[in-house]
């Protein structure tokens, strides 16, 4: 579904989409810390939050990891659905350094972080890297608060400088990314925090907003991550016991079909192949650990 081209649009300020601030921003770089900017970028991007994610179910109790999943999850499909209200387009400006005079290692770490085909508005890095290192504030428990606080404070301040920098991003993608991802999860741990099954209520949340996302923005990832938490809602409901099985096995079918109209047969495959990566990912963990083990992260990992 086409959304509204607000670049070009005569009620918004010349100002807001300007090349001008972008390129400033760009030209001030020197080479070896643009190289640096397209390295912290990926504290935002899907190479690192999957696997800080993932790791959560070594770190944290299983029920709090497979929460962790349904919000950042949610997260995402929230990034799609707005992306694809906007028609923003990226700035017209040249990265600091070109991927290809780098050295292939290092190009493999940067080229990801400065050649993107999405749309610009709001920053997906930002909008996420918002989402997770507010959850690591809220729900850690290494340091202080004011510790946490200030770390995940720093690490969204680096990500969106860093696609500032990078010549990707207008500052007000970055602003938005911000708000937009702190306003979905500040919504989502209010709820939480009035259920009695907050787990299950982070994955159905997480699910509605990934199929909505797949439903605006009909990409493969985008029906992957929504069969995911599919497969992640039924995993918990089933594994750990809690939940409607027939209701969820009724749900599930019916929230995957209704992809294909949208993504066609590819897109519904892909969400089946979520389905059973989702399914994977949180039944292994409660299978092994259990939904409320609070071993140590070393007793864990001695166990593996």
């Amino acid at each position: 579904m086409a959304g509204a081209d607000i670049h070009s649009s005569a009620d918004t300020p010349a100002w807001v989409w300007s090349d001008t601030p972008v390129r400033a921003a760009v030209d001030s770089v020197p080479e070896p810390v643009g190289v640096a900017f397209g390295v912290v970028s990926h504290l935002g991007s899907v190479w690192f939050v999957v696997p800080a994610v993932l790791a959560a179910f070594l770190l944290v109790r299983t029920e709090r990891a497979t929460a962790w999943l349904g919000i950042v999850g949610g997260g995402y499909g929230v990034m799609l659905a707005v992306k694809s209200l906007f028609s923003v387009e990226r700035p017209d400006v040249a990265p600091p350094v070109a991927a290809d005079t780098l050295h292939p290692v290092l190009r493999v770490v940067y080229e990801p972080s400065v050649e993107i085909a999405t749309t610009a508005f709001p920053s997906g890095h930002v909008l996420a890297a918002t989402v997770l290192w507010g959850l690591f504030v809220v729900d850690s428990r290494r340091c202080s608060r004011l510790g946490r606080g200030v770390l995940a404070g720093g690490a969204i301040v680096l990500v969106g400088s860093s696609r500032i920098a990078l010549g990707v991003h207008y500052p007000i993608d970055v602003v938005a990314g911000v708000a937009v991802g702190g306003a979905y999860l500040l919504a989502v741990l209010a709820v939480l925090d009035r259920v009695t099954n907050p787990t299950t209520v982070a994955l159905a949340v997480g699910s509605a907003a990934a199929w909505l996302g797949a439903i605006r923005s009909p990409e493969l990832d985008a029906a992957l991550l929504c069969g995911c938490l599919f497969g992640a809602l039924l995993a918990w409901q089933i594994v750990a016991g809690v939940g409607q099985r027939r209701t969820l096995a009724v749900l599930v079918p019916v929230g995957v079909g209704s992809l294909a109209p949208v993504t066609g047969a590819i897109g519904v495959l892909a969400a089946v192949a979520g389905v059973v990566l989702g399914t994977i990912i949180v039944a292994v963990p409660l299978l092994y650990f259990g939904p409320e083990q609070t071993q140590t992260t070393a007793a864990r990992l001695d166990r593996l």
